[in-house]
């Protein structure tokens, strides 16, 4: 029987990937649907404060993905990859 004779324990593995919470970003919001009162005519002033808060809302969603891609740029980056963000 032969055993290793190599005292040193075996290097932790790299890690291959970041982290998962950089790979995350806001859902984006569903459209606003046009509103409509107990006449059957549409409250265009509701819908204007919807489509507001869907912007908003909107552009926040979008900032956490351009932040996450940043965070995945980032970490690729610092490993040595040849990467244009």
């Amino acid at each position: 029987m032969t055993a290793s004779a190599c005292s040193n324990r075996p290097a932790a593995p790299a890690v291959s990937h970041p982290p998962a919470d950089d790979l995350t970003c806001q859902a984006e919001p569903a459209a606003p649907v046009l509103p409509v009162t107990p006449t059957g005519d549409i409250d265009w002033q509701a819908f204007d404060a919807a489509g507001l808060a869907f912007d908003r809302d909107a552009l926040i969603a979008g900032r956490s993905c351009r932040d996450a891609l940043a965070r995945v740029c980032g970490w690729h980056k610092m490993r040595g990859a040849q990467v244009n963000c």
